[in-house]
């Protein structure tokens, strides 16, 4: 029932979490391993359930995720982790709860101040050093997703994919991956399935 759930706060559309799935999916098989996936923003943690659904579908590997706050905007407390164990997938998946311009947020584990903590926990590892997929989807404004890509861009292996979800919805969103892109010499996908603009871009 979680994934029809029209109550999800600021979810990716169907069709952005269809083809999640699908380039994560055909990243891992085109390498042929596991692979290593970073995602900002993962409000109620729907994306999430799709890249990790790619992952177990192709070699495995395992999702970072994160989101500044732990609870929404009608304060209620997020649906993960109990979405991603309904979904068989929270063993892919690492919850990271804060600023996702600090390092610190992916690499240090949540507090366990409570039972939803201590889920959020058990499958928690730092961050790795080298990503296969970074997908920017948390503030749309301008500055946050040039910090991110500051901080994370790095880890991006030679060849990985870089995704920016709302380029179209969102003007500062589309200026911030128009300058990624530009910074890489690279050209600007977009994927044709998603009608608030998923943006692609493989990293040299």
């Amino acid at each position: 029932g979680f994934l029809c759930n029209p109550s999800f706060e600021g979810s990716v559309e169907v069709q952005a979490g269809e083809a999640l799935y699908r380039i994560v999916r055909e990243h891992s098989e085109s390498l042929g391993r596991e692979i290593a996936v970073c995602e900002t923003g993962c409000c109620d943690g729907y994306s999430t359930c799709w890249i990790a659904r790619g992952l177990a579908d192709a070699h495995g590997g395992h999702v970072w995720t994160c989101e500044f706050e732990r609870r929404r905007s009608d304060d209620k407390r997020r649906p993960w982790p109990s979405l991603w164990l309904e979904m068989h997938l929270a063993s892919f998946i690492s919850a990271c709860v804060g600023d996702s311009r600090d390092i610190k947020t992916w690499t240090e584990r949540i507090e366990a101040e409570d039972e939803w903590s201590a889920e959020v926990r058990k499958w928690f590892k730092p961050l790795t050093d080298e990503i296969d997929v970074l997908f920017l989807d948390s503030q749309h404004d301008l500055k946050t997703p040039l910090a991110e890509w500051e901080l994370l861009g790095p880890r991006l292996r030679s060849g990985g994919l870089l995704l920016m979800h709302d380029v179209v919805l969102f003007e500062p969103t589309r200026q911030a991956a128009t300058m990624i892109a530009r910074s890489m010499g690279v050209e600007m996908e977009m994927s044709p399935r998603s009608c608030r603009g998923l943006a692609i871009m493989r990293k040299p």
